[in-house]
């Protein structure tokens, strides 16, 4: 009888942890949602514009983004202080859709100032500009892979997400040069072509 109660109470207190995980994990997820309601993709797809603003005259603090299409699950974070990009960071969420501050799943964090010797070129109108079809190349983005021949391709990150980044407002010659430093730190793991 002490045996069965014993069982009992581990099944009950990993019930319990269980209950208390899934609580902690939807909170994460609806602060990820509550960042950004500019929800383009309707169903199961989800593509958030990073700057909710038209306005990209003035950045300070972070700006997110989330995309989920398919088996594409990313949260894309961008730190500016008074205009000028701290830093990029992606992360991989395959395992909890929108999850955050999870060191796991980075897979790039990088310094604006790390990229650039000339701390001139982390200033935000050097790396964004103001993507006039923006909305209309999300919507696009949700029912197709939208590639322009233009935009870096890389082995280390979908083409997709890197489209979405252009799309956001990221110049092409930022993700070109964002691409290439993570080569270097990588030692050529990273391909670009």
């Amino acid at each position: 009888m002490k045996r069965l109660i014993l069982n009992l109470e581990k099944k009950i207190l990993v019930m319990i942890t269980c209950f208390f995980i899934s609580m902690v994990q939807a909170t994460e997820i609806e602060n990820v949602e509550s960042i950004n309601r500019s929800n383009i993709c309707k169903g199961n797809k989800k593509i958030t514009k990073i700057f909710t603003s038209q306005n990209l005259k003035y950045l300070n603090g972070n700006y997110y983004g989330v995309f989920l299409k398919n088996k594409y699950d990313y949260s894309i974070k961008l730190n500016f202080d008074n205009n000028f990009l701290n830093y990029v960071e992606i992360q991989d969420n395959a395992l909890h859709v929108g999850i955050r501050n999870n060191s796991r799943k980075i897979i790039l964090h990088i310094s604006c100032q790390d990229i650039y010797n000339d701390i001139s070129f982390c200033h935000s109108n050097k790396i964004l500009f103001d993507n006039a079809n923006q909305l209309k190349n999300l919507k696009k983005i949700c029912s197709s892979n939208v590639i322009s021949k233009n935009i870096p391709k890389t082995s280390y990150l979908p083409d997709i997400v890197v489209e979405y980044l252009y799309i956001n407002g990221i110049n092409i010659q930022f993700l070109k040069d964002l691409f290439e430093y993570q080569k270097i730190i990588t030692n050529g793991i990273v391909d670009t072509f």
